[in-house]
């Protein structure tokens, strides 16, 4: 059961037959051994049947092992399946019992069949291999490389074939197949063609990639250097193959032009970038006017310093310029110079100077034009093969493709100056018209309005009564702008145009040689330019020429200044202060209700307030009003955004408040004489009765005064009491506010009320004083009053005897008489 078990679990036929060898070597009987090698031999059957059907179904397309060739795989696979039935096989014929048996003949025919066709098919092939040897022998005689005829692009000619080649003899020799001596030759050479191959394939990537760093306006001019690489690489394409034995000389001398090219592509790369490139775009950020990011400025700063900016601008640009011009001359040349130079023959010489040094013969003077043109004329009668036309004509193309690239570089630095102009007046129309909208500051929105676009302009909000008015006006402020764009595009007066000849190398030379001499003998003031204009190093010094004059006699003014772009700028800026002139009347009229304050006439209106009999509040109250109104005055905004200009309003705020403390002034005036009239008349009455008060009593006379004085204080007591209140509040009102007051009025109202006051004291005195002395003076009185009875009953009686009633007396004796009776009244009144 156990032998049956594993038996059934055994599925391959040359397993089995191990697995029944082992159990055959147990020697134990009864094993059914016989029968097992009947079973495994019918299995062994079906496999063969499996490889026919395997091989009738793969054999036109087998399928191949991972990394191997064509042919090789075949074979490999062929010879795989001989070993899937040959194994078996071989153990059977070890018991050849097994193989006698009828059921054993048919299965050994099947095998021989299948056997034989294996064969064949490894044959076929293995031949067939030999006659492609033969055949791929062609690709090792063709040319390295190959060009395509629609593109031009060079590829590397290298038959795959081969590469299989050498792997097929390879598994050839690893299988114990015959390989023909070509294929051993290839194999043994493998590593040099993979070599070359990858070399080659090296050489056309570097080739591209050199290429590359042509630049496009480069190309015409670059030609005759790729022709040279061309040149060299043109004999992989017609003449060296895969066989020739030079070409690692060949691959060398590629190599050795690439490295000169790339040498030369970097050298003009660099000057192109470095002194042209870079010079260019520092001449587009070159400043020309300074807009003010936090304080607006006046017209006559604005002016001067785009003015200031404006005259270092243009050597700056001039400089720059004339860098450019040097350095792109020097990279023509770079290229004319080494053409010549690599091709080096007599009429290549003739035309590079006839065309490349045409313009030093025009500046030599005539004698050595003539002598030049003789010259020519006589190599051009020598030189005038088929081969020379051909040069001169390639030399007077290059010759038009350098003048082609001089045009390029000087169009590239117009539009660097027409960036730097354009640029300019763009950032000042972007700040104008950003600012289009009016922006009151205060303290909260100050920072908030630095962020956005500032001011450029300060002007004055003054008063011109009757009306508000700004100073200066809009249109000196536009005509201060106008000056400013005029004075930005005028920079291009000073701007020299470059040559429209290109300059040879000699006199690129002598131009140096002249900033060289003009350098050493600068005085100081050029220095200080140069050192203004940023401290060239040594050799921009040596290439630059002479600082510029401010006009130049070419210059690129017309050019800019008829440029769309800045007219239509420069027409915008015309008119974009004057345009605000609404906003700037709409911003004037937050001013209006301050009208009254000049608009009132102060005494006719001091006047009318003065009749009413004002009190001393309404004299405050009006003096509070018109302070009130300072605070307002003066709490308006610092400066009011409209458009560009920053309306500043101090003066304004100063003429306003000089006009309400005016009348704040002239209220006090009249608060002042009102109550220092009062406080007047006080003081003139406590002087008066202070006199009185102060007379020494000795009699009647002084009594009757006294008393005459103390009734008078008593009747003006309660009215001045009511007045010394007032009088000292107008004062400290007055004080208060600041309103000026005399210092010997202050003196006089802070001793009002004391004086006051010491009167009524010195009243109650003088009263205490007549109330001692009443009874003595009474008993007096009493006393002369009863004499004056008795006089005045002696004087009737005496009257009516003998006064000048009697009757019959002369009328000068009764005249007399009334004389003489005319003293008693008067006695009487002076008692009285």
């Amino acid at each position: 059961m156990f032998m049956d078990t594993t038996f059934e679990k055994i599925l391959n036929t040359e397993r089995a037959l191990d697995t029944l060898k082992k159990f055959e070597r147990l020697g134990i009987p009864n094993l059914g051994i016989a029968n097992k090698y009947q079973i495994i031999l019918q299995n062994y059957d079906r496999d063969i049947e499996m490889v026919t059907r395997l091989y009738s179904k793969h054999k036109n397309d087998p399928p191949l092992a991972r990394n191997l060739p064509p042919m090789a795989g075949k074979i490999l696979w062929a010879r795989q399946l001989f070993h899937r039935i040959q194994e078996p096989m071989n153990l059977f014929q070890k018991h050849s019992t097994v193989l006698q048996t009828e059921k054993a003949k048919p299965i050994i025919r099947n095998y021989n069949r299948v056997a034989k066709v294996l064969l064949e098919f490894e044959i076929v092939y293995h031949r067939g291999w030999l006659q492609q040897v033969e055949l791929i022998k062609a690709g090792l005689q063709a040319s390295l490389l190959v060009k395509a005829p629609e593109t031009g692009e060079i590829f590397v000619n290298f038959d795959p074939e081969i590469l299989t080649l050498i792997r097929e003899a390879k598994c050839m020799s690893r299988m114990g197949l015959e390989i023909p001596p070509l294929a051993i030759a290839i194999q043994d050479k493998q590593d040099a063609y993979k070599r070359n191959f990858n070399k080659l394939q090296m050489m056309l990537a570097e080739y591209k990639r050199v290429k590359s760093k042509i630049q496009v306006p480069l190309h015409a001019l670059m030609a005759p250097h790729l022709a040279e690489v061309d040149e060299s690489i043109q004999p992989g394409i017609t003449a060296l193959t895969w066989t020739s034995l030079n070409i690692e000389t060949y691959l060398e001398n590629i190599f050795s032009k690439l490295n000169n090219l790339e040498l030369l592509l970097d050298r003009v790369n660099d000057l192109i970038e470095f002194r042209i490139s870079d010079v260019l775009q520092e001449i587009s950020t070159v400043p020309l006017c300074s807009l003010p990011e936090d304080d607006p400025l006046t017209c006559e700063q604005f002016l001067s310093m785009t003015k200031e900016l404006c005259t270092k601008g243009v050597y700056t640009l001039h400089l720059k310029s004339s860098l450019a011009e040097e350095a792109t001359n020097e990279l023509i040349n770079m290229l004319l110079d080494l053409d010549a130079r690599h091709k080096g023959d007599a009429g290549e010489s003739f035309l590079s100077g006839s065309k490349t040094e045409g313009i030093d013969e025009e500046e030599e003077g005539p004698l050595d034009a003539l002598a030049s043109s003789q010259t020519a004329s006589q190599l051009s009668v020598g030189l005038s093969s088929p081969l020379t036309k051909k040069k001169k004509k390639e030399m007077e193309m290059l010759e038009e493709e350098a003048q082609e690239l001089l045009s390029h570089f000087s169009h590239r630095n117009v539009d660097a100056l027409l960036k730097v102009i354009r640029n300019t007046l763009e950032a000042t129309r972007k700040q104008i018209q950003a600012s289009s909208v009016i922006r009151v500051l205060d303290s909260e929105n100050i920072s908030k309005q630095k962020r956005n676009a500032a001011p450029i302009f300060k002007a004055s909000v003054i008063l011109s009564i009757p009306n508000f008015a700004i100073m200066p006006t809009l249109e000196e402020i536009q005509q201060t702008l106008n000056k400013a764009v005029d004075c930005i595009v005028s920079t291009m007066k000073g701007v020299g145009q470059w040559s429209k000849e290109r300059l040879s190398k000699k006199k690129l030379l002598e131009r140096k040689m002249l900033a060289l001499r003009n350098e050493g003998g600068s005085d100081s003031e050029t220095e200080m330019k140069e050192a203004d204009l940023g401290n060239q190093d040594a050799a921009s010094d040596t290439a630059s020429m002479i600082l510029p004059s401010p006009i130049q006699k070419k210059n690129y003014y017309k050019a800019i200044s008829e440029n769309k772009e800045i007219i239509k700028l420069v027409s915008v800026l015309s008119t974009v202060i004057s345009s605000t002139k609404r906003e700037v009347v709409s911003a004037l009229e937050r001013f209006k209700c301050y009208h009254h304050i000049w608009q009132r006439e102060k005494e006719e209106t001091i006047e009318t307030f003065i009749k009413g009999s004002p009190l001393l509040s309404d004299f405050e109250s009006q003096i509070l009003y018109y302070r009130d109104l300072e605070l307002k005055i003066n709490s308006e905004s610092e400066y009011i955004c409209v458009g560009t200009v920053a309306l500043y309003t101090a003066d304004l705020k100063l003429a306003l408040t000089t006009e309400t403390k005016a009348w704040m002034t002239a209220f006090g005036r009249h608060c002042n004489k009102k109550y220092r009239t009062e406080m007047e008349n006080i003081f003139t009455f406590v002087e008066e009765i202070s006199k009185k008060l102060n007379r020494q009593i000795k009699d009647l006379d002084d009594i009757r005064i006294a008393m005459a004085a103390l009734k008078e204080i008593r009747e003006q007591q309660i009215c001045i009491d009511f007045q010394v209140g007032p009088v000292e509040e107008s004062y400290a009102m007055l004080n208060k506010y600041e309103l000026l007051v005399a210092k010997e009025q202050m003196e006089k109202v802070d001793t009002l009320r004391y004086t006051w006051e010491k009167l009524l004291v010195q009243g109650n005195e003088v009263q205490n004083e007549l109330v001692a002395l009443q009874p003595k003076f009474r008993g007096e009185l009493i006393s002369t009053v009863e004499v004056f009875v008795e006089d005045c009953d002696q004087y009737y009686l005496d009257y009516d005897k003998n006064g000048p009633m009697v009757d019959g007396l002369e009328p000068q004796e009764a005249s007399d008489r009334l004389i003489i009776f005319q003293v008693f009244p008067l006695m009487f009144c002076l008692l009285m």
